[in-house]
């Protein structure tokens, strides 16, 4: 138990080190405030048995949602993250799905490109009429992946979907609290040069884009709505891969996050779930669990992110408070 505390505390300070740096210094009493809970986040939330005293509340409340070609239960989707960390695949209704899809691809702010010699670049303003486009765009610029953190504020119907009842819901009921912290990003990935990289630079370029199995530390509890964009109907179309229950129970070897290879992780767990579905699926996960996304090798890869944590802490400039 010391070697893990250890290493939680490593984790800690190492963490605020890179946001320090990046942030270019505390420059007010607001800074500092930040840099506190992210340590509170990381050291001591990142440890699993304090995180498993944040109870979910009691099964007692219910929102449906018709958003979805089935009408959904917000019970079902709490019961689902509270045991597995994740939920089964759901299919947004066609017009639901293309108002946020395109509403998206029109508001890219500042995205920062991985390239294919493992280069990051902020990029100037992107605005793509469609998938075709952004597909274009990466292949032109050798761009391995397009990241872009969005501005829910500047997305009217993305916002009131996502922060609709039936979410709301779901994330005040699994964290036990009304305050809500919602942030969202964008990811793409281009596969056209796979076959060019050296053994080492995918390596590389699998860990940039946590391709690697590993999971994250960002609020005291949290979950992920992941939305493909594009059809991922196998893991050669970087389909996300989940360890179910490691988001309450982990080996000590895998106790303070990392990357983990896969012999590792799929030696050390009975089960592992991969997620596919048409263009339009999501699911709920909590990446307090182990997961990755698989190596995009077939298609081109689109999907969105939609992150809920408790109460409220600024994790990205871009997140809104509820």
């Amino acid at each position: 138990m010391t070697k893990i505390i250890f290493k939680l505390l490593r984790d800690a300070f190492i963490t605020i080190k890179i946001k320090y740096q990046s942030n270019k210094g505390l420059n007010s009493i607001s800074d500092f405030k930040y840099f506190f809970q992210l340590f509170i986040i990381r050291f001591f939330f990142g440890n699993t048995k304090i995180r498993n005293l944040i109870k979910a509340n009691k099964f007692n409340e219910e929102v449906w949602s018709s958003i979805f070609i089935t009408p959904e239960s917000s019970k079902n989707i709490l019961k689902e993250l509270v045991n597995d960390g994740c939920s089964y695949v759901l299919k947004l209704k066609d017009d639901n799905f293309e108002d946020i899809k395109n509403e998206t691809l029109l508001n890219m702010q500042y995205p920062n490109a991985i390239f294919f010699d493992g280069k990051n670049k902020l990029l100037n303003k992107q605005n793509f009429f469609d998938l075709p486009s952004l597909e274009n765009f990466l292949v032109q610029n050798n761009i391995y992946m397009l990241k872009n953190e969005l501005v829910i504020n500047n997305l009217l119907k993305f916002k009131e979907l996502f922060t609709n009842n039936f979410f709301l819901n779901i994330a005040q009921n699994y964290f036990g609290s009304k305050k809500i912290t919602v942030s969202a990003s964008i990811f793409s990935t281009n596969n056209s040069a796979q076959n060019k990289l050296t053994e080492d630079s995918r390596k590389a370029l699998k860990n940039k884009s946590a391709q690697s199995y590993h999971f994250d530390v960002d609020f005291k509890k949290f979950f992920k709505i992941i939305i493909y964009f594009t059809d991922v109907e196998s893991e050669l179309d970087g389909a996300h891969i989940f360890i179910p229950g490691t988001h309450i129970k982990k080996h000590s070897n895998h106790y303070v996050t990392d990357r983990f290879s896969d012999d590792d992780i799929e030696r050390s767990y009975d089960r592992k779930k991969t997620f596919t579905g048409k263009a339009g699926s999501l699911f709920f996960v909590d990446t307090f669990g182990i997961h990755k996304g698989s190596t995009v090798e077939k298609n081109f890869r689109t999907a969105v992110l939609v992150e809920y944590g408790k109460d409220h802490f600024q994790y990205s400039k871009n997140a809104i408070f509820i």
